[in-house]
């Protein structure tokens, strides 16, 4: 193996180390500051950033040792085990669209606190903010599994329709936050 080739692999799995156990870390403080403070526990935004929180955690401790292990198998060129371990990495990436839906929720869940707050305190509670984001999900997924069964979709084209579903209204609700935030600011 070319020694160049080599030593971009070794800072790549180093990498995948470093954010591997800073995002352990980091999630789990968040997800442990939740707990033990009852102020945060209380509002419906800071439940949404523990939500991302634990979604993130998963996304960490199953996708950075997948990719780890794979960089692995393909220096050691042990590609007997490579197909297994891209199969555990297919699955593993269910909990990355669990973050970007709940990111999507919770950037709609804080439009609706600034745009319309008499709608957002009377009707907006944890377990609607809950059950969008298992709506997001299963939609997300359904459109999977019916896409790569019956129509033997390829991972890209899931890729590219789950984008442009979900990256439109995320844009916009974000790009509403900004404008909110910019009249504030010039007041």
């Amino acid at each position: 193996m070319d020694l160049n080739i080599f030593s971009h692999l070794i800072f790549l799995c180093v990498v995948n180390i470093i954010f591997t156990f800073s995002g352990v870390i980091l999630n789990t403080l968040v997800i442990v500051s939740f707990w033990r403070s009852s102020q945060l526990r209380k509002k419906s935004c800071h439940f949404m950033i523990m939500v991302l929180s634990c979604f993130d955690l998963l996304s960490v401790i199953t996708n950075h040792p997948g990719l780890l292990l794979y960089v692995i198998f393909w220096l050691r060129e042990d590609y007997d085990l490579l197909p297994k371990v891209t199969v555990y990495l297919h699955f593993a990436t269910v909990f990355f669209a669990c973050s970007f839906h709940s990111l999507l929720v919770m950037g709609i869940e804080r439009y609706l606190g600034t745009n319309h707050p008499i709608f957002h305190r009377t009707s907006v509670t944890k377990g609607k903010l809950l059950a969008l984001t298992a709506v997001l999900f299963t939609v997300t997924n359904g459109i999977f599994l019916i896409g790569r069964n019956a129509l033997g979709m390829s991972a890209t084209l899931f890729l590219l329709i789950f984008m442009g579903l979900c990256l439109p209204p995320f844009l916009v609700v974000n790009l509403k936050l900004l404008i909110i935030v910019r009249k504030e600011n010039d007041d």
